[in-house]
């Protein structure tokens, strides 16, 4: 059972080339440059998009990530109230 399979042999084979290849790549200054070029881009299309729709009055992600903590602290508080008035209603069955 020591033997590789082909399936293995391929797929070695396939991960030394893509190893290989992206070495390449990240030693290419053209690429970098390419990859750069395109994630400056990216933050341009973020930051126009977000203005876009603070504009148009629509929530951004960052919007909907603070609601959602907002959220998690009003339910966590809402849980908090409703334990202690369940407590207080058993102690006073259990006083009774």
């Amino acid at each position: 059972m020591g033997d590789k399979s082909v399936f293995d042999k391929i797929k070695g084979k396939g991960e030394e080339v893509i190893s290989q290849i992206s070495s390449e790549l990240v030693s290419n200054p053209l690429f970098m440059k390419a990859v750069e070029g395109a994630m400056d881009a990216k933050k341009k299309i973020d930051r126009t998009a977000t203005t876009a729709m603070s504009a148009m009055n629509f929530p951004t992600t960052k919007d909907i990530h603070k609601l959602h903590k907002r959220l998690d602290a009003i339910e966590s508080k809402m849980d908090e109230i409703l334990e202690a008035v369940q407590s207080k209603r058993r102690s006073r069955k259990s006083g009774e």
